[in-house]
């Protein structure tokens, strides 16, 4: 039996020698596993190298040697330790007790002083008790499950990253098997070139680094990008120097590889020569450019400088044009190429050193210069123009041509005809130049119309036009005559408003309403017609130049005024009548009337004054034609020519036809004229009969061939014509001028007076403010009192409220819902007592109405009498002080004193006073107003109110009515400020009347005046007598001028009409 504790110990140790080589045998794969994954993240971190690794093998080595010989050692250990044994399975398994331990040793120590018969005994016993079952708890699967779980977990890391550990680099670092292919290993570049690094890294996946350093600096580290698998990429930027580099990747790396730098192949200096064709007019041109910008069939010669031996080399197009370029005679270094230029659009030179150095290509751009028409523009006038027969017409204008104008031209296109009137003899690209269109070279005549336009040629027969724009001829005299009798017209319709709104006014006066509104309505519809139709009149005296800048503003002032009148009183008439209301509507129509009045009459000052105007430019006219005459005749008498003759017969009759235009005017002069005008003592010497006597002395001259007499002859008749220019000269100066002088002064004047008047209002407003504020400040004070005592009222309500519900709480008869009535009125109560406390009045009026009405539905609904009348002498004290806050208006005497009162009178004085300047002011207005349109009527109108204003604020502080006189005094502020701007404007339109006179044409067509033809306006300066009325009368020698004048041929579209003046003037 002793064969069971052999067993069992034989078991244990082999069951232990068994779990100890397995857990040793899992710790080096540990280990190893281990080394394997520092390797791996050294790589990944870049911090790998070969003395790391075979660090880590070494280390790794000594760990599987040490695992090795302590396993060897451990179970040689075992052969000797079966009592050792015997005392690991007594602590295994309890129940043993020490039998086991002394059997082992009775059984192998024979030395024990024991009966062997009894260790025997002993032995076989024990042995009969122990199963070799027991052999397996002398070690569990626990001890060693740390060592498998960490084993196990490497494992499968290991097998999850197999494909990423280099097994050979890791377990056999002593062998270098990373290999590097480096792209592109030597080369030569040009300085400031950039170089791409390419490696391909066949055996590992690590990222690679390459390092680089020019000539005498530092190394330099960049990390190289990935750009497929096995392929990483690099870059070496701006080499300007001689360069080194190689590819490490871990602790392996490539050959040194050189950069070097050499001078590259280069093309400079490129110069093109232009040959343009001849039919361009351009001149041949050199140019230091790459880039070609000329017309097609432009043949250019390109030449460029380059710094090496040429193999060969080509010009390049992208039409695939590719042509050799030479090298000529004598030059060593120039390159040069013929190219026609088509429908190209880049060029390029390719070309390869005899070294094998090739040029890299830049493209130049090829810019085809299109053969465009030529343009030509009006630039001034460019638009329609309206001239006189006998005018000129000055036109500025611009041409211009890619390559060169050949010619210009006019084409008249009503006419069809052309003129010249520029060519080129060299090319040019651009010109502005003028041109002078003679209407009476064109033999048009009034009423006709021509299209015009300018043609421009250049050499390749390409043309261009102008805008066409158009040339009206006009008679100024006959406009003007149309818009002198429209204005005549208009003073007629003035007239005809006026006695149909007098007309108006009596049937008012009479209380007939219905008859009064309609014809109150009737004189608006004809006004309105009227400013309608004077408005067309007022648009061509804009482009009338015989009109001047005063006679049209005057007009102009009168259309507003009249508009006003029409859109405004007339309007309040009628709906005065309308609602009868007799005194208003007598008043507005009284206002009409007297405007109608003063505008009547300013409206035949103005034409009249526009009659002296026409008379003043005919004689200018005369004067002008005058001088004409004199100038041909001193040409005519250096060179005779017919066609000098033919025009100084033109200016002659010309002249003659002013006189007799002149004689028409002078007969009207007392009817048609200014009365200061008409009776100018110089004005009545006028004698036409001598100048008509020299003008036909000078024609029969003319008519021997005698021209020094004709000479002196027509100076003569310019000294006449230039006398009787500066007597009308002065004699309208004084008329027009004058008066425009005077009431500007007259208004400023009135300016000044105004202005002191609103300056005092404005003081007399001020003291006014000063005592409004003590009167406010007074009856503050008085209210802060009331305000007082109303609060203590006003608890006394409230109460008698609360004593009336107590009474309704004693009682047991009391209806519940009683109490639901007392809730609003003491909310209601208690504010207005807060509103009186904080002395801030916004609801207390309404809610004391409100609870009065509550109180009273209250009162109703108790049916205690105690309470009712605690409810009824609360709602007395309510109305009490309902009452006296509504009627609260402290007595004048309560809030003024006697100092206070005088002030009162004092300032009442001094309103009284400005209210008299105010009316003086407005008399000096009115009769302003009576004279000119340029002072409207509600100048007059707002100096009126303001009186009115100023006399009731006057008034009102007489009686200490502080808060309405402060009212009326600003009213007549505003009235008087109001009053001065319309004063100002008409004084700046005065200002601008003395030097005003010239060309109304400024709207929509120009009007040019022609030589000869187009009248003067404006004034000149001079001294006149001033006769009266009575002193004209046309002398006899004039009506004897006028039957001559009969006798002589004129015009034949103007002989019925002159005529026709003659007669009337001696009928």
């Amino acid at each position: 039996m002793t064969d069971n504790i052999n067993i069992l110990i034989s078991d244990s140790k082999k069951r232990i020698g068994f779990f100890y080589i397995v857990k040793n045998f899992a710790k080096i794969f540990i280990v190893v596993f281990l080394s394997l994954f520092l390797n791996f993240f050294a790589d990944i971190f870049s911090i790998s190298s070969f003395t790391y690794r075979v660090l880590l093998w070494l280390t790794t080595a000594g760990f599987i040697l040490f695992l090795a010989i302590k396993t060897f050692l451990r179970i040689n250990r075992l052969k000797n330790a079966d009592g050792q044994f015997a005392i690991l399975l007594q602590k295994k398994n309890p129940a043993l007790k020490d039998d086991l331990i002394n059997a082992v040793q009775l059984k192998g120590d024979s030395g024990i002083e024991t009966s062997q018969e009894l260790a025997e005994k002993f032995v076989k016993q024990t042995s009969e008790k122990i199963s070799p079952d027991l052999s397996k708890t002398v070690i569990s699967f626990n001890s060693v499950k740390s060592v498998f779980i960490i084993f196990f977990v490497l494992f499968v890391n290991v097998a999850l990253f197999y494909d990423s550990f280099q097994f050979n680099r890791y377990l056999l670092p002593f062998k270098r098997d990373i290999k590097i292919l480096v792209v592109p290993g030597d080369i030569a570049i040009t300085a400031g070139s950039n170089v791409n690094i390419y490696a391909t890294i066949k055996t590992e996946k690590s990222t690679p680094f390459l390092f680089f350093k020019e000539k005498n600096s530092d190394w330099h580290k960049s990390k190289m990008k990935q750009i497929s698998d096995d392929k990483y990429s690099g870059i070496i930027e701006k080499i300007t120097d001689d360069t080194e580099y190689y590819v490490e990747l871990l602790d392996s790396r490539s050959q040194r590889y050189k950069i070097k730098i050499v001078a590259p192949l280069t093309i400079a200096d490129i110069q093109i020569e232009y040959f343009y064709p001849q039919n361009i007019g351009l001149q041949n041109k050199i140019v230091n450019e790459s880039d070609i910008e000329s017309p097609i069939g432009t043949t250019v010669k390109i030449s460029a400088r380059v710094n090496k031996k040429i193999k060969e080399a080509f010009l390049l197009t992208d039409t695939a044009e590719k042509i050799k370029m030479e090298i000529p005679d004598g030059e060593k270094d120039i390159l040069t190429s013929l190219l026609v230029i088509q429908n190209q659009k880049e060029d390029w030179i390719e070309a390869e050193s005899v070294d094998g150095d090739s040029y890299q290509p830049i493209k130049h751009k090829i810019g085809i210069i299109k053969n465009n028409p030529p343009t030509v523009e009006i630039i001034s006038p460019a638009f329609d123009v309206m001239i006189s027969e006998n005018g000129i017409l000055k036109i500025v204008y611009s041409a211009e041509d890619d390559f060169g104008i050949k010619e210009i031209e006019i084409n008249y296109l009503t006419l069809k005809k052309k003129n010249l009137l520029k060519s080129f003899s060299k090319p040019e690209t651009k010109i502005i130049d003028d041109y002078e269109i003679s209407v009476s070279e064109l033999g048009l005549k009034p009423g006709d119309i021509v299209q015009y336009q300018l043609v421009v040629a250049d050499n390749n027969m390409l043309i261009g036009n102008s805008k066409i724009y158009t040339i009206e001829i006009l008679s100024y005299e006959m406009e003007h005559k149309i818009i002198e009798n429209a204005l005549s017209d208009f003073n007629n319709e003035l007239r005809e408003i006026l006695s149909r709104q007098l007309q108006s006014n009596t049937l008012l006066s009479k209380q007939d309403f219905e008859n009064a509104l309609k014809m109150q309505k009737n004189t608006k519809e004809l006004t309105s017609a009227g400013i309608d139709n004077f408005q067309k009149i007022l648009e061509k005296m804009k482009d009338d130049p015989l009109t001047t800048y005063q006679i049209y503003n005057e007009y102009k002032n009168l259309s507003e005024t009249l508009s006003a009148l029409e859109k405004q009183k007339m309007l309040d008439a009628i709906n005065s009548i309308s609602d009868k209301q007799y005194e208003q509507a007598k008043q507005k129509q009284e206002e009409i009337t007297d405007e109608l009045e003063r505008l009547s009459g300013i409206s035949e000052n103005i034409l009249k004054n526009q009659k002296m105007e026409d008379m003043l430019s005919t004689v200018r006219e005369m004067s002008d034609t005058s001088a004409n005459i004199e100038e041909n005749l001193n040409n005519m008498k250096a060179m005779p020519n017919a066609e000098k003759m033919k025009e100084l017969q033109k200016a002659m009759a010309q002249l003659s036809e002013l006189t007799g235009k002149l004689a028409e005017k002078i007969s009207q002069l007392p009817k048609e004229t200014p009365d200061e005008f008409a009776n100018d003592e110089n004005v009545k010497k006028i004698d036409l009969a001598e100048m008509r006597l020299t003008a036909d002395e000078m024609k029969w001259t003319l008519e021997v061939g005698n021209i020094d007499k004709a000479i002196e002859l027509a100076q003569k008749l310019s000294r006449q014509i230039s006398d009787m220019l500066n007597s009308v000269e002065n004699a309208a100066q004084s008329v027009s001028g004058g008066k425009n002088a005077e009431l500007e002064e007259k208004l400023n004047r009135s300016l000044s007076e105004l202005n002191e008047i609103i300056e005092s209002q404005k003081n007399i407003i001020t003291d006014t403010q000063k005592t409004d504020a003590k009167r406010l400040e007074k009856i503050l004070a008085l209210q802060k009192e009331l305000i007082e005592k109303l609060a203590e009222l006003q608890k006394q309500a409230i109460s008698e409220l609360q004593n009336s519900k107590m009474l309704l709480e004693k009682s047991t008869a009391t209806p519940v819902n009683i109490y639901n009535l007392y809730v609003s009125p003491e909310i209601k109560m208690n504010i207005v007592l807060r509103e009186f406390i904080t002395e801030k009045i916004d609801k207390s009026r309404q809610l004391l109405t409100e609870i009065i009405n509550e109180l009273d539905i209250l009162h109703k609904n108790i049916n205690i009498k105690k309470s009712a009348e605690h409810v009824l002498k609360s709602r007395a004290t309510e109305q009490k002080i309902l009452s006296e806050l509504t009627n609260f208006s402290p007595e004048k005497t309560a809030i003024f004193n006697k100092e206070d009162f005088e002030g009162h009178k004092k300032l009442s004085e001094t309103q009284k006073l400005n209210r008299q300047k105010t009316g003086e002011l407005k008399q000096k207005l009115s009769k302003l107003a009576d004279r000119t349109a340029s002072i409207p009527s509600d100048a007059v109108g707002n100096i009126s109110s303001s009186e009115k204003s100023m006399e009731s604020g006057a008034g009102e502080l007489s009686n200490s009515n502080i808060p309405s006189s402060l009212d009326f005094e600003k009213k007549a502020l505003d009235d008087l400020l109001n009053g001065k701007d319309a004063m100002e404007k008409a004084s700046s339109q005065m200002k601008q009347m003395p030097g005003a006179g010239g060309t109304m044409g400024t709207s929509g067509q120009i009007r040019m005046r022609g030589n000869g033809a187009g009248g003067h306006t404006g004034f000149r300066t001079g001294f006149v007598k001033i006769p009266s009325k009575d002193d004209y009368k046309p002398p006899k020698e004039f009506r004897e001028e006028i039957i001559k004048s009969l006798r002589q041929k004129y015009p034949q579209k103007y002989e019925t009409i002159i005529k026709d003046y003659f007669k009337r003037l001696i009928e």
